[in-house]
């Protein structure tokens, strides 16, 4: 099965680096695509690495995708 992994934080003080490890775990190191963002949750939404995952998800070039949010 292919996977990808997707993690974000709401601010620049925040880290994902926990989200990652857990998300690495789950993946087993299967994980083909990563992306990480930092953007809040109000307002105009600039996430460009969660973009490209949809994308990808969208071309089917990865079957799975599982994220934590912050």
């Amino acid at each position: 099965m292919r996977t990808a992994i997707y993690a974000r934080v709401s601010t620049l003080k925040q880290d994902n680096d926990n989200q990652l490890i857990e998300l690495r775990e789950f993946a087993a190191n299967r994980a083909e695509q990563s992306g990480r963002d930092t953007a809040t949750g109000s307002g105009k939404k600039d996430r460009q690495q969660f973009d490209q995952m949809i994308l990808a998800a969208s071309q089917h070039r990865f079957d799975i995708l599982p994220f934590l949010e912050a």
